[in-house]
């Protein structure tokens, strides 16, 4: 916070480069440091001045204007409401639900979000459960002046230019400095505090290529996984922590014991994503004493360049003219349930020019990137993969360069192949291994799955449904409340009503979501402020 006569500035989040600004203008103040910046030049300049995860409010007494801002990624989300003369913003969307509800006297549903997370596991695009409240798009800051609101883009991803010329060596070298820069900056701002590391590790790719990286750097690391007992993941982590000597913390989710407070997770995401894939992270606090740590660091949306999921059903027609929504997204439910309004569609198809970008902003930042929201409760979060740096560099290289894995692959032999020695959980084979090997691996998954009934998932959840009568009953019990809404159209119940039904136990979650959402902020919206 920092208060002058000019201006009133709030950060939250973490800024990376502070300490290289200070020296470049000579102001060790930050909030000084601050002004000067935003003084010096055009707000979306000051935007990208800043290199970190943070979102912030910027209040100029002069002009009289209040800017709104979010990161270049949206890590640090920003919610906003702007009706009939009034505005409200807030990081808390469980703060602004009720905010709204108690100017509105209600809740208004938008129908098209509640479609798309029962049926994704997210929202697409800049939407919320609540038609009036809208998300920040990344990249993005508002101005609210004279009783209006006006929204700007100050980063966007880069579009591939196919004329590049680099060759694969330099390539290779520029990922290799884009992703030590990323990772030594965010243990550096650990240092600058005083603070020991801390990480999530899983059997992926990408937590190991942050360890590995770290460990390259010097630096040691305390290694968090999570999962069912013996998965992949957690013997893969565990072998990887024991070789290169790193503190290892195992929380295990059996039978999906974490499952068993809904409406503390809705509190502090708003419905926006998926409750399994939140509550575990939520629940870290509760069980390790996370002082005397810094942020908590994480290989997210490490399909930047691993070229995987983001990439998936894309060959010649990259755009997203005509793109089925029911069917081109990456989803987490099972089945596609209900439609969008003619509106909705036409609107977040055109806001993205094309579906690897499309999916990068949906199924990374609005996915991935939303289960950071859990640990900004109690610390903030970073990957290096979501660096500005990483992301210009493997955005402007033509699509075939990243597909299949390609070039990671060739990454890792290059500059890590240490992480080559381990299986990667996804294929359950060593990294770059062919086409064999990885179909023997398939075929074994399968007959352990149908004959003897094994999983290896790190969540899985049909197993803790069966298994687990607690679990079904709290389930039933969070989805009986779905008699008491009367805020939604019969249509949206229905579809509720389907995936509740359904024989999938995420599928039930989703549901569960919905009803709590319209339970906690749809029968009686206003509170107290």
């Amino acid at each position: 916070f920092y208060e002058s006569d000019g201006i009133i500035i709030v950060i939250e989040g973490v800024i990376y480069n502070f300490v290289s600004l200070a020296k470049e203008y000579a102001i060790e103040d930050r909030g000084h440091l601050l002004e000067r910046i935003y003084r010096e030049s055009e707000m979306v300049d000051f935007c990208n001045i800043l290199d970190g995860y943070y979102s912030g409010v910027l209040y100029d007494k002069i002009k009289k204007m209040t800017y709104v801002f979010t990161d270049h990624i949206g890590y640090r989300p920003v919610w906003y409401y702007c009706e009939n003369g009034s505005f409200t913003f807030s990081s808390d969307i469980d703060w602004i639900y009720h905010s709204v509800g108690a100017f509105e006297k209600r809740f208004l549903p938008d129908e098209d979000a509640f479609i798309s997370m029962l049926n994704y596991g997210y929202i697409l695009g800049n939407r919320t459960l609540n038609k009036n409240i809208k998300k920040l798009l990344p990249g993005h800051y508002l101005c609210f002046s004279n009783n209006t609101i006006d929204i700007e883009e100050y980063y966007s991803l880069p579009l591939p230019d196919d004329k590049q010329e680099k060759s694969r060596e330099n390539l290779l070298k520029e990922i290799d400095g884009c992703i030590t820069e990323a990772v030594k900056k965010a243990y550096e701002k650990d240092d600058e505090y005083g603070y020991k590391h801390i990480m999530t590790l899983s059997g992926g790719l990408d937590s190991r290529v942050l360890l590995f990286k770290a460990c390259q750097l010097g630096y040691k690391t305390t290694c968090i996984t999570m999962g069912e007992a013996n998965c992949n993941d957690i013997r893969i982590s565990s072998q990887i922590c024991d070789d290169l000597n790193q503190e290892h913390i195992i929380y295990e989710l059996n039978n999906g014991l974490y499952l068993s407070d809904i409406e503390s997770s809705v509190e502090a995401n708003g419905g926006t994503i998926m409750w399994p894939g939140f509550a575990h992270g939520y629940r870290l606090r509760q069980l390790i004493d996370l002082r005397g740590y810094g942020a908590i660091h994480s290989g997210d949306c490490g399909d930047v360049i691993l070229g995987g999921s983001y990439y998936k059903g894309i060959n010649d027609n990259n755009t997203t003219d005509n793109m089925d929504l029911s069917k081109d997204v990456l989803a987490y439910g099972k089945r596609f349930v209900g439609c969008f309004s003619d509106e909705f569609i036409k609107t977040e198809t055109k806001r993205y020019c094309n579906k690897v970008i499309f999916n990068y902003y949906n199924r990374g930042t609005n996915s991935a990137g939303n289960g950071v929201y859990a640990t900004q409760y109690y610390s903030e979060g970073s990957s290096p993969f979501m660096s500005k740096g990483l992301l210009d560099l493997m955005y402007s290289l033509p699509y075939e360069y990243t597909k299949d894995h390609k070039l990671y692959f060739d990454y890792l032999k290059e500059y890590m192949p240490e992480t080559c020695e381990y299986i990667w959980e996804h294929s359950g084979c060593k990294p770059g291994a062919g086409y064999f090997p990885k179909e023997c691996v398939k075929w074994k998954r399968r007959i352990n799955y149908r004959v003897f009934h094994k999983l290896s998932s790190m969540n899985p959840y049909d197993k803790w449904y069966g298994k687990n009568k607690a679990l079904r009953n709290y389930l039933d019990e969070v989805y009986s409340d779905i008699n008491n809404i009367c805020c939604v159209s019969d249509s949206i119940l229905q579809v509720i009503k389907r995936k509740y039904k359904s024989n999938s136990t995420l599928e039930k979650t989703l549901a569960c979501v919905a009803v709590t959402v319209l339970k906690k902020y749809g029968v009686n919206p206003s509170h107290e402020i």
